[in-house]
């Protein structure tokens, strides 16, 4: 949500102007960097353990098919040198871990009262 805020919406929507700034882009970089060392984790708790933290919604299969082409998705974005270009996009998909953490937390007996809070994040942030 940090740097969903700090990013200027209002100004950098332009085609023909990307410029956010050095602050902005390693925020959001640093956060999906972070997002993406999770998603690592957990595909490889998958595949070696055959553990799920989005079970018992997502199958192995499903969770492989969300987060490896997402980590690749973002590798070529930084290896190809687009972050500043795709700094609006990786600041929404920061909201989403949210959204997962909730489920996480249902999963393992959160009250229901949760269910909620996840359905407002996956109508607001996530859509």
């Amino acid at each position: 949500a940090y740097a969903f805020s700090l990013f200027p919406w209002h100004t950098c929507l332009s085609q023909r102007s990307y410029a956010v700034g050095a602050k902005v882009v390693a925020a959001i970089v640093s956060g999906q960097i972070h997002l993406c060392m999770v998603y690592g984790m957990e595909a490889l708790l998958a595949v070696g353990c055959g553990w799920c933290a989005m079970a018992p919604g997502w199958t192995r299969f499903e969770l492989l098919v969300h987060h490896v082409p997402y980590m690749a998705a973002l590798a070529l974005c930084l290896g190809g040198g687009h972050e500043e270009r795709w700094t609006g996009p990786m600041a929404i998909v920061l909201l989403t871990p949210l959204n997962e953490g909730l489920f996480i937390a249902q999963s393992l007996g959160a009250p229901d009262w949760l269910a909620k809070v996840r359905r407002g994040d996956g109508f607001f942030g996530v859509a």
